[in-house]
């Protein structure tokens, strides 16, 4: 089973995401019900920043608030299938 679409906050434009409990949404196939979500700043994913397990199609980041102005790296994945990986960029600070 795979996701099907990978998101923040709703928008398709991936560039001045909040810095602060920023939204990840996907889409999924149907049968899907477990979900892995992680966050990095390494394409790799070689060093996490967040990593949780959920039953839904969203999750309210709810870690330490995003640097401004930076790129990060998200991906997610339905059971142990294939991830669905998108890269985002902060905004800069008010």
């Amino acid at each position: 089973m795979k996701l099907t679409y990978l998101s923040i906050n709703g928008r398709e434009d991936l560039k001045n995401v909040e810095l602060v409990r920023p939204v990840f949404f996907w889409k999924a196939e149907e049968g899907c019900r477990q979900f892995t979500v992680e966050l990095s700043d390494r394409s790799d994913f070689s060093r996490l920043l967040f990593l949780r397990d959920t039953d839904r199609n969203y999750y309210v980041y709810d870690s330490v608030p995003l640097k401004a102005e930076k790129k990060y790296y998200l991906r997610v994945r339905c059971g142990l299938g294939d991830w669905k990986q998108i890269e985002f960029c902060t905004k800069k600070e008010d």
